[in-house]
């Protein structure tokens, strides 16, 4: 008989091998770990093997909150991350999976200047201001998100040096916010 191969790639609330396991009658073979797996299976049963595993999410899901979080490193001002703090940040490069880039949370930031940026108008560029000194910002993706000025924001960033243009500037690479208070 034909065969497919199928790889899976899951999220930290549902192990894939072990949902794999749960219908190895259907599987000719399968292995990974519980983030990402493969298997083969015959043709005719992929249909099965596919009805099975979102049975098997489902229930093993259900009652979970999937809501997308951020694990944050350090509550800290962006005053604090420049000079030898960036650059003590920087040493701890190169940042990949098992490495991954601190990210930051300031609260009670207030937003000096907003506008919509990119080809969709789906990034913002910001200036953003802890009263005393401000910093320049960008927040990928984000521009569908309600944000004027004036607002007082609490901000997940990461610290980075923006080069584009050929001048080399701190901008902080906003992630995620939210009106502060919420």
């Amino acid at each position: 008989s034909v065969v497919s191969r199928a790889s899976l790639r899951s999220i930290p609330e549902f192990n894939v091998v072990d949902a794999l396991h749960q219908c190895d009658h259907l599987l000719d073979k399968y292995g990974g770990h519980s983030m990402a797996a493969g298997f083969t299976a015959s043709n005719e049963k992929v249909g099965m093997v596919k009805t099975a595993l979102l049975e098997i999410a489902d229930s093993s899901l259900s009652g979970i909150d999937l809501n997308p979080s951020i694990i944050i490193d350090c509550v800290i001002s962006p005053r604090y991350l420049v000079g030898d703090n960036y650059n003590f940040v920087q040493s701890l490069r190169p940042y990949g999976k098992g490495n991954p880039e601190p990210i930051f949370l300031t609260n009670n930031l207030v937003i000096s200047s907003v506008r919509r940026v990119g080809k969709e108008n789906n990034h913002l560029k910001m200036k953003i201001s802890d009263g005393d000194l401000s910093w320049d910002a960008i927040a990928f993706r984000l521009g569908n998100r309600p944000i004027k000025t004036g607002d007082r924001m609490d901000i997940v960033y990461t610290a980075n040096i923006n080069t584009w243009g050929g001048t080399p500037k701190f901008e902080l690479k906003i992630l995620d916010f939210r009106y502060s208070g919420d």
